[in-house]
């Protein structure tokens, strides 16, 4: 529960940044995760690439997917009312799970290079994806601080999270902060 519970903090991450920086709430973040595994086995065991391949490719994607969001559904509504953006990450959420059912269709599936089998450590069971998975969240995690405590860009961002006004009155590019949050948000749910 322990490790299962830091991957779902990974992907909770992924809807503090939009909310934090943009004040909205992404209800299609789940299905964005959802697109890009799908996406990864698409690239793994139906075109045969290599696993670190693939996810060396999904990566980016979930950035530039998490971008264009932003760009052609977010930010023409910037200004209007909470629940006019949150109707529209709701219903973006419905579009990507149709495409991904017309896609890959309803079946679930098992990415071909997840370990099998369980670890013992003393007297715990644990399974080796999730460990895996959680050891990413971690290093994303910490990552995370870092640039958040050492960066240009990691203080715009708290800034931007503190107050949009502020932000700007100190020449901090708002709206480029806002892509930044989103490409982040699609590159952690790729992850």
């Amino acid at each position: 529960g322990f490790l299962v519970g830091g991957v779902y903090a990974l992907i909770a991450l992924g809807f503090i940044l939009v909310f934090k920086s943009s004040g909205v709430l992404n209800l299609a973040h789940g299905e964005v995760v959802a697109i890009l595994s799908y996406f990864l086995y698409q690239i793994i065991a139906i075109w045969g690439l290599p696993a670190w391949l693939g996810i060396v490719l999904v990566v980016p994607c979930g950035a530039v997917l998490g971008f264009l969001i932003e760009r052609l559904f977010v930010r023409p509504l910037l200004g209007q009312p909470f629940l006019s953006v949150m109707m529209m990450t709701l219903m973006l959420a419905t579009v990507l799970e149709g495409l991904r059912y017309v896609i890959w269709g309803a079946d679930s599936f098992k990415l071909p290079f997840t370990p099998g089998g369980l670890w013992q450590l003393g007297p715990v069971s644990v399974i080796p994806g999730t460990a895996i998975s959680f050891v990413a969240a971690l290093v994303i995690f910490v990552l995370l601080l870092l640039l958040f405590r050492y960066t240009k860009v990691g203080l715009s961002m708290r800034v931007v999270a503190a107050d949009h006004e502020v932000a700007q009155s100190l020449g901090i590019r708002v709206k480029r902060v806002f892509s930044i949050s989103w490409a982040m948000s699609g590159a952690f749910a790729a992850v």
